[in-house]
């Protein structure tokens, strides 16, 4: 989990450090820019550099919030969580906003085993807007205490109808957990909240795990009919005629999803139709 706050430096972070070095001397934001460079040292792995700049902040200006998530960052670097946590909460406490705050106060939370404490900030962090980090540690959590977050997520889902958010996170789970009949249930509620062309594909895959492919097909070309650009919907559409022994219309739908994917990700599909052949 501490992979997003420890990165190897590379040239363009060596520049950077030279330039906030120099933009700490002479700018009057200074603490915005200490800030930065305490976020470039906890990258780096010099903690004490970075702790030295969040606390020179903070001996400044004490409700500066981000300061308190970078000093809750080094203290989950030196593994000092309850201390971090302290800090965490400091910053939430500035800022019942702040997203990040109870993200790693969350991840700090796990760290001590405190599944309940770490559920409710994972939550309180996707009602300010969808994380991914938040959505990949729920469904770590779910892996070994399923009912416990389904249960929370599914109570925040019947008394938040603003989103349809909910509904695509609590499918994910169950389609993870391989329940593709209540998931669709769910992809279901979302495409009727958000008439998003994202369920449709989810469904689909949800009744290609289940072997009804006649209803995966119907799915994933209404799929196809909403957004005809969406290679990944090709993709999809390929493996579902690869199920029913449709092969050259498997292949039809890889090359299309091909001229459609980036070079990034052209590896993926290309590989994919060496297998089919």
């Amino acid at each position: 989990p501490f992979d997003v706050i420890l990165e190897v430096p590379n040239e363009d972070t060596v520049k950077a450090m030279e330039s906030i070095d120099k933009a700490v001397k002479i700018s009057k934001k200074e603490e915005l820019y200490r800030n930065k460079r305490g976020r470039l040292y906890l990258q780096q792995g010099k903690l004490d550099l970075a702790k030295k700049d969040f606390e020179y902040i903070l001996k400044n200006n004490e409700a500066y919030v981000s300061a308190y998530l970078g000093l809750g960052l080094v203290d989950l670097r030196m593994n000092n969580i309850d201390r971090a946590i302290e800090n965490f909460t400091k910053a939430v406490n500035l800022d019942n906003k702040f997203q990040d705050g109870y993200s790693w106060r969350a991840l700090a939370y796990e760290l001590k085993l405190q599944y309940n404490e770490a559920l409710n900030d994972h939550i309180t962090a996707l009602y300010l807007g969808f994380s991914a980090f938040d959505y990949d540690r729920l469904l770590y959590i779910s892996s070994f205490r399923f009912s416990e977050t389904l249960s929370r997520l599914e109570s925040v889902a019947s008394k938040d109808k603003t989103t349809s958010m909910w509904d695509h996170i609590i499918g994910s789970l169950y389609e993870d957990n391989g329940q593709y009949e209540v998931a669709i249930e769910w992809y279901t509620k979302g495409y009727e909240q958000g008439r998003d062309d994202y369920y449709l594909g989810e469904i689909a895959k949800c009744y290609t795990s289940l072997g009804n492919y006649a209803c995966a097909l119907r799915y994933i070309n209404d799929a196809i009919e909403v957004d005809k650009s969406e290679a990944s919907y090709y993709i999809s559409r390929a493996d579902i005629h690869d199920m029913m022994g449709n092969y050259q219309d498997a292949l039809d739908d890889l090359d299309k999803a091909i001229n459609l994917s980036d070079e990034g990700n052209k590896y993926f599909t290309y590989h994919h139709k060496g297998w089919l052949k």
